[in-house]
């Protein structure tokens, strides 16, 4: 099930209580960006569920504050610096050639490992 939120934790909080009012079975939470993960977390907590030991729950982005989260929130880091800098740099390249191929990119992100995820038994 997907569910969209507008990246604060209010709307974590919502998506998850909707989720849970649902009844689909789920053990995992993905959430897009740690600020949503934050607010998933206390909407689990507030019905009684544990995270890891009952949901896993992920985030994206790697901010400060996640390290510090109750459990520390497992995440992923993406690296914003070398994206932007390839970003201008193939904006340069398409403006001073315009004929030149379009191609694609990939950055790969890290997977920051902490507390807030489980193995599945």
């Amino acid at each position: 099930m997907s569910l969209e939120g507008d990246w604060t934790p209010a709307s974590g909080y919502q998506a998850i209580q909707q989720l849970l009012d649902s009844g689909a079975p789920f053990s995992a939470v993905f959430c897009g960006n740690d600020q949503m993960a934050l607010g998933a977390m206390a909407a689990l907590q507030e019905r009684g569920l544990r995270v890891p030991d009952d949901i896993s729950i992920v985030g994206f982005d790697d901010m400060p504050e996640g390290a510090y989260f109750c459990p520390p929130l497992t995440t992923i880091r993406e690296d914003y610096d070398e994206l932007g800098k390839q970003s201008v740099e193939y904006l340069l390249e398409i403006i001073q050639n315009p004929e030149a191929p379009r191609h694609q990119r990939v950055l790969y992100p890290t997977l920051v490992e902490r507390k807030s995820v489980r193995a599945l038994r």
